[in-house]
């Protein structure tokens, strides 16, 4: 569960709204349960919400799990504004969060990434990808979880498309090397060796992918 401090639910919204993004942050010291009324509150104003530093100044990553969950996960407006504020938010915040919670906000972070990749949205990838990879080889994804994440994942043909873990490391690797994302993060995306040679041998299969290998080095 969730809590945040009493005083920063009146009125809704605008006052919420208003309020520094340091007191909006999670702090869970003895608060009051989130109503629904300020969860209404935020997902109707999800653009003002992005832009007023809330994401940016969340103390822990359950923080930021309840933020995606408030605001719709991957909305079209949530996607458009890309991954600086989380990736903000993540630097500072405590990883408190676990289980089926995590899951999700990992796949939302992935898709984040994925739908707008640019220099700076590595440590999205380097938190996401190996969890991610993992829960799919071992099928812990239910059916819709799969397929909206499926969406942003590279089609590889009727051959080898039923191999969403295959599919997802050609993305990570396309991505990287589409977009000259930083060698260093490269590195970070697991510390599973075996995973971590699939993706150089992908990164390999291409011309601009081999190019890329060279900065690892």
């Amino acid at each position: 569960m969730i809590f945040m401090p009493n005083y920063i639910f009146n009125p809704l919204p605008k006052k919420l709204i208003n309020l520094p993004a340091r007191e909006s942050s999670f702090i869970g010291d003895g608060a009051a349960e989130v109503p629904q009324s300020w969860v209404n509150a935020i997902s109707a104003q999800s653009s003002i919400v992005l832009h007023s530093g809330y994401i940016e100044s969340s103390r822990t990553t359950s923080a930021l799990s309840f933020f995606a969950s408030m605001l719709g996960y991957a909305q079209p407006t949530i996607l458009e504004i890309g991954s600086l504020p989380w990736v903000i938010g993540l630097k500072n915040a405590n990883d408190d969060i676990d289980g089926f919670e995590r899951q999700k906000f990992l796949v939302f972070l992935l898709k984040l990434a994925l739908h707008k990749p640019v220099p700076g949205c590595e440590p999205l990838f380097e938190i996401a990808f190996d969890r991610v990879h993992s829960d799919l080889k071992y099928s812990k994804f239910d059916s819709e979880q799969t397929s909206q994440l499926l969406q942003y994942l590279p089609n590889l043909g009727w051959f080898k498309n039923w191999d969403n873990c295959l599919r997802l490391r050609v993305g990570i690797v396309d991505t990287y090397v589409r977009c000259n994302l930083n060698p260093n993060s490269f590195k970070q995306l697991t510390a599973n060796k075996d995973l971590h040679k699939e993706l150089l041998e992908l990164a390999g299969e291409t011309k601009a992918g081999r190019n890329y290998l060279k900065k690892l080095i």
